[in-house]
């Protein structure tokens, strides 16, 4: 059994960190839908990129001479950026969603959106192809399938950033509670391109700092490993924070559940019929919160009411108008003519 190294101290970090991310994830797309084009079920794969490729490399410790445990841990390396920027692309997608009306929409999540993910998808089975090619986990990093899937990267950062900077500008056409969306976003994107920038480095730059499997495991942490684990928290605690609609909360259950379908939230198969229970569920749940939240504001109503000194006061004046009433009208009684008392 090998000792552990600075990169197996990165590993164990990432796993302790990945599995608490990766049923966060898996919450929030039980929350606002497993729909792969929504970004959520993305972050899903990525967090499990990170956890298979941080197990692979952990497991040279004790087979510090197998090639297929480092050549998994390179793969998961190049893998990861393409969930990414599908994630991004998905939260950018809500946003178009709430700017566009609805025919545009539909031809943005059919059309643009299809296009823009393309290159995404193209780039990820490049690199696993490009890495499983080589004769060599050394090798990896310089294969041509897998400097193509990283320049496919970029050229799908570039065209987040375009969408991004779009969605800025109609920001003011967005519900106040989906700018979060935005600002999530915003931030993520300077760490994407940093991460991107590591990546070209190491497949074009030939500097033995920046190389995937030899290099300097500092250079890789602060360049790409604090990065991704920023976007992702970035982008779970707005899954968190974020409505599943953003209609207000007296709104019904079924027009929520109807703009959640008309979003596409759902999708279809097995995952959009596991979707779409979870909304239902959640409408529900939203249902009973609502009543018992009216029902307290009613008991705080009356409660406020009885420990208001005017109130009382204005209960005992009528109370005692009341009375005196009751006292005329019995002397009233008592006083008319061939009335008599047995």
């Amino acid at each position: 059994m090998g000792k552990v190294t600075y990169t197996d101290g990165i590993a164990i970090w990432k796993v302790i960190y990945y599995f608490p991310a990766l049923f966060a994830s898996i919450y929030i797309c039980c929350r606002h839908g497993f729909l792969k084009s929504s970004g959520w079920m993305f972050l899903v794969t990525f967090c499990l990129t990170r956890i298979i490729g941080s197990c692979a490399q952990l497991a040279t410790i004790s087979h510090p001479s197998s090639s297929t445990a480092e050549t998994i841990a390179l793969i998961c390396a190049f893998m990861g950026t393409s969930p990414l920027l599908l994630s991004s692309l998905g939260l950018i997608s809500r946003i178009y969603y709430d700017i566009l009306t609805k025919m545009w929409s539909m031809l943005f999540q059919l059309c643009a959106l299809k296009i823009v993910q393309m290159p995404a998808v193209i780039g990820f089975i490049l690199c696993i192809v490009g890495a499983t090619s080589a004769s060599d986990p050394s090798k990896i990093e310089h294969q041509a399938m897998v400097q193509a899937g990283i320049i496919l990267y970029c050229v799908v950062f570039l065209m987040l950033v375009i969408l991004t900077f779009i969605a800025i500008l109609y920001r003011s056409k967005m519900p106040a509670s989906e700018i979060i969306l935005i600002k999530a976003v915003v931030a993520a994107l300077p760490l994407i391109a940093i991460h991107l920038l590591y990546s070209l480095i190491a497949s074009f730059g030939h500097l033995h700092a920046f190389s995937a499997t030899n290099g300097s495991p500092t250079v890789s942490l602060f360049m790409s490993v604090i990065e991704e684990m920023f976007v992702v928290v970035t982008y779970i605690a707005a899954g968190l924070k974020l409505d599943s609609t953003p209609l207000d909360e007296d709104e019904s259950g079924a027009k929520k559940l109807g703009y959640r379908l008309g979003r596409g939230d759902f999708g279809t198969g097995k995952l959009g019929l596991l979707s779409l229970l979870f909304g239902i569920v959640g409408v529900m749940r939203e249902g009973q919160g609502d009543e018992e939240k009216h029902q307290g504001r009613q008991q705080s109503n009356l409660g406020q009411r009885e420990g208001n000194p005017q109130h009382r006061h204005d209960t005992n004046d009528n109370h005692h108008h009341v009375r005196t009433e009751r006292r005329n009208h019995g002397q009233q009684r008592r006083e008319e003519p061939g009335r008599f008392e047995v």
